[in-house]
């Protein structure tokens, strides 16, 4: 599916960072070569050498050099890449989801590893929402997509939720008093005050 009709306009204007596409081209260039162009520090200068992790299970991660220095150097925008393959394996292995993040270039979307949820949202909120688009959110709404919603200048309209999720006949009571024409609007159709 193309996803291209989605996304708004300042994402979709986006391009990538001649310094980032650097930091790529560096990651594949032998382990001799030391460029200053993109700021890369010499990893043999880095002060973690390697690091043993007990988890609670009682099983030892033991982190070795080689992956340490890759691991404190600059990756590229996406990661290090034999970390973010690894976490798309498991994504598809465990939940074969549908592709979820946004490449202008294809059109299309592919799978997207984030830092975390807050990452993630604000991420989505970035390539989705313009200001003054009309939002639903559930109320009560988690309040790290309040903080990162507000400042978007989006119109807010709360929908009731319980503990499993919105309220079909509370989404569907707001829905009955939309008005298609007040899409571009901000401001207009707030059903509820949101904190």
């Amino acid at each position: 599916m193309n996803y291209a009709r989605f996304i708004v306009a300042m994402s979709a204007a986006r391009k990538d960072s001649p310094i980032r596409l650097l930091t790529e081209i560096m990651m594949k260039s032998p382990p001799s070569l030391i460029s200053l162009a993109g700021g890369l520090p010499n990893p043999d200068t880095f002060p973690f050498k390697s690091a043993s992790v007990t988890v609670s299970d009682g099983t030892t991660i033991e982190i070795k050099s080689s992956l340490m220095k890759k691991a404190l150097q600059y990756s590229s925008t996406s990661g290090v890449p034999e970390l973010v393959s690894s976490f798309k394996d498991l994504q598809k292995r465990l939940h074969n989801p549908p592709t979820i993040s946004y490449s202008p270039e294809k059109g299309q979307m592919d799978l997207c590893v984030t830092v975390g949820s807050q990452d993630g949202l604000s991420k989505v909120f970035d390539m989705l929402v313009n200001p003054g688009d009309n939002v639903l959110v559930e109320e009560p709404t988690y309040p790290g997509s309040l903080a990162a919603l507000h400042p978007m200048g989006c119109n807010l309209i709360g929908v009731p939720g319980d503990q499993h999720g919105m309220i079909p006949q509370g989404l569907k009571d707001v829905l009955s008093k939309w008005n298609p024409e007040d899409a571009g609007k901000p401001g207009r159709n707030v059903q509820r005050r949101l904190i």
